[in-house]
């Protein structure tokens, strides 16, 4: 395509908007039409191939990743990686390789987000070989001390693979292309790690740390870290635009939900999408986005009351003996008690609902912990709602459906609606 004295044109038909340069429509080195619901999108592309003297999908740009998304990803969006690809790219993840000496330490330091989702599955680094032959996964997997995790260490991320959008979908399968890492590529889309955090944990994978490896230099580090760093603020970007909702859902959820703009970014991401499909597929099976609704709550409820909890606990433990006395005598409230005081500080749904119920029993007046929990919601967050019979109700019915969801049960138009309902008027309160 010719990009001397460029002129652009973006065209919109059938709800979908793509681009003309000099009236010739951009298409993917497949021979596809790239297309996409938000024009912004377009605009940034143009700024974009302002630059360029050629078009290069092997450059990661946002030509590079909307190629991956009409080529590859929204074909079949829900079957594009199998559960068994996904396996091997689990066993090709860097960031589970790690070294066999005391660097591995300062690894696992800038592994951090991972380390916390491997220690909520009670598992150790896996420190997978450096090369597994295709012939040998079976065998290897068959003749791992950790087999039974390992496959829980897949099956944990797959299941957050399955929940993403299609353009998340193609962040992820980005990050392995070019970083070897789809691990930190899921992290990345979700929300869960910034562009910072997902350098320094790919730079750790391959050795490039100067205080570390005497190998490495200090330039090597800053030009591979600042280059890093620039790639994911690029995926990071590109979903922002993407996942602007279409004016019609935007409008309706900015009505449903006032606090919309208080909302956790990474569930942010699980109501747009599960709202743009609820109300634009028409689907035989809603369950995917049924889950997505009660993720959404649940990331709702641990960012914006039980981590703004967590942060501000008053008790302080300079030994694990403390530690270990604070979680006996507080064994009532037990997985309370070691989310607030232990890494990774993860607590599911249920927990959470679980401890609200007990705003008015014997527990909350006689325990210390809860006492100063529930002052915390009703004078510092002023979310006395949350605590009411109302509330609880509604939260344990969204979490049952999601539970249910999650074990293939199917869920018609209406009963999502009715959740998405249910999922709205939870989110208001908070």
């Amino acid at each position: 395509m010719n990009l001397e004295a460029p002129y652009y044109d973006i065209v919109y038909e059938k709800e979908l908007y793509h681009l003309k340069i000099n009236n010739q429509e951009l298409k993917t080195p497949a021979g596809k039409l790239i297309q996409h619901h938000n024009k912004k999108l377009f605009e940034h592309l143009i700024y974009e191939i302002e630059g360029f003297e050629e078009l290069d999908p092997s450059t990661l740009s946002i030509y590079s990743l909307l190629c991956t998304l009409n080529d590859f990803v929204l074909p079949d969006p829900e079957e594009y990686i199998s559960k068994d690809f996904f396996q091997q790219m689990i066993m090709h993840d860097y960031t589970l390789k790690s070294n066999a000496g005391p660097e591995v330490l300062e690894q696992y330091k800038r592994w951090k987000i991972l380390m916390e989702r491997l220690e909520f599955l009670d598992m150790n680094h896996p420190n997978l070989p450096q090369t597994i032959i295709a012939e040998s996964y079976d065998q290897w997997i068959s003749q791992l001390y950790q087999k039974e995790k390992f496959q829980e260490l897949v099956d944990f991320f797959y299941a957050d693979y399955k929940l993403l959008s299609p353009e998340q979908k193609t962040v992820a399968r980005t990050a392995v292309n070019i970083h070897r890492s789809i691990i930190y590529g899921i992290l990345l889309a979700q929300g869960h790690c910034d562009s910072s955090e997902y350098a320094v944990a790919i730079l750790a994978a391959n050795g490039l740390i100067p205080s570390v490896w005497d190998l490495s230099t200090k330039e090597d580090y800053k030009d591979n870290f600042y280059s890093l760093r620039s790639d994911a603020s690029l995926m990071n970007n590109f979903l922002k635009i993407v996942t602007l909702p279409s004016q019609s859902i935007e409008n309706k959820l900015r009505a449903e939900i006032p606090n919309w703009n208080s909302l956790p970014l990474s569930a942010k991401y699980a109501i747009l999408e599960s709202s743009k499909k609820i109300n634009e597929s028409n689907s035989s099976d809603y369950s995917s986005y049924v889950m997505l609704l009660g993720k959404s709550v649940e990331i709702c409820l641990k960012e914006l009351v039980f981590d703004k909890y967590q942060k501000i606990f008053s008790i302080k433990f300079s030994e694990e003996k403390d530690v270990k006395i604070f979680i006996e005598s507080n064994k009532k409230i037990e997985r309370l008690a070691k989310y607030l005081i232990k890494e990774p500080h993860f607590i599911e749904l249920g927990t959470m609902i679980t401890i609200l119920e007990k705003s008015d029993g014997k527990t909350a007046k006689k325990n210390e912990v809860l006492k100063e929990f529930f002052d915390f919601i009703s004078n510092s967050l002023k979310y006395d709602a949350i605590v009411k019979h109302e509330f609880i109700e509604a939260a344990w019915k969204i979490s049952k459906e999601r539970n249910k969801a999650a074990h293939s049960e199917i869920f018609s138009y209406n009963e999502a609606v009715e959740m998405q309902n249910i999922c709205f008027q939870l989110l208001q309160k908070m």
